[in-house]
């Protein structure tokens, strides 16, 4: 007997339908399907504020710094 294919696409991922693809992630690549939460920033998605963060620094839109090295700062 053949299964019925809304069975076999659940046995295989756990969704009653394949979930659509919306988008991947610029910086790792992760799928992002209708329905996830995602970060655009710069018109490029997103997956978490972790490949958001990494791409700043890699891009030099952000530094990295430790606290009193540089400059002094009173609030």
């Amino acid at each position: 007997m053949t299964e019925h294919p809304s069975i076999a696409a659940f046995m295989n991922s756990g969704h009653l339908n394949e979930p659509i693809q919306f988008s991947k992630c610029i910086q790792c690549g992760s799928e992002i399907y209708i329905g996830d939460e995602y970060i655009e920033h710069g018109q490029h998605d997103f997956c978490d504020m972790n490949c958001l963060t990494t791409a700043m620094l890699k891009e030099g839109n952000a530094e990295r710094k430790v606290a009193g090295d540089d400059t002094v700062r009173f609030v």
